[in-house]
Parts: structure tokens; C-alpha cells; sequence
């Protein structure tokens, strides 16, 4: 019986008070939605390279020029650093990634 009087409690507040009820019910089904989104997230964030076979053998070179005032890294590596990486034998493929406004010069 006091399920039934807590229900009746909860239907009689939601009749005399609608605007306070209604922006309650909102908040409620706002924050569910942004858990859920969240959760998403998290998992897409976890299983993004998972496609990727062995991920734990891939690994990507930057490197830092440090004649510039605030040296950043970046992953745009010399072309020489192929060939030497391939001399090394360490690696068993090498992939070369070129920004697509590259211009190769042609003469």
C-alpha cells in the first residue's frame, strides 16, 4: 500500500505543479541521453584501431626541428628516413604519407 500512496503523491504534485514536474522530467531525460552519448564515446575512444591487425606492431616517427623558436613535433619525416629505416631491417614495411598539397618537383 505505500507504493500505491507514494504514486498518488507523485501524480497529485505532478497535476498541481506542471511547469516545475515538466522541467524535472526534462532534466531527468537530458541527462540520460548525455550518459549515453558519453558511453559512446568512451567506447568508440577504446576500440578505434581495433580493426587494425597487430596494432601493437605499428608504430609512427615525428620529429621535432629545434631551429624554430618553439620547436612542435610533427610526423612529417625527411624523405631519407625511409631509406634508412628500410637499411635497417628492423621494419617489415615502411608506408611514406605526403600532405596533399605536396608538390613533387618534375623537371
Amino acid at each position: 500500500m505505500r507504493i500505491v500512496d507514494d504514486m498518488l503523491i507523485g501524480w497529485r504534485r505532478l497535476l498541481m505543479q506542471p511547469l516545475a514536474s515538466g522541467a524535472l522530467i526534462l532534466s531527468v531525460v537530458i541527462g540520460f541521453a548525455s550518459g549515453f552519448l558519453l558511453l559512446g564515446l568512451v567506447h568508440y575512444s577504446f576500440h578505434y584501431d581495433s580493426e587494425v591487425p597487430q596494432q601493437e606492431q605499428v608504430y609512427l616517427l615525428k620529429h621535432k626541428v629545434n631551429l624554430m623558436a618553439q620547436p612542435l613535433w610533427t610526423e612529417y619525416m625527411p624523405l631519407p628516413v625511409r631509406q634508412v629505416l628500410l637499411d635497417s631491417g628492423l621494419p617489415l614495411d615502411v608506408s611514406m604519407v605526403m600532405p596533399r598539397d605536396f608538390r613533387l618537383k618534375t623537371s
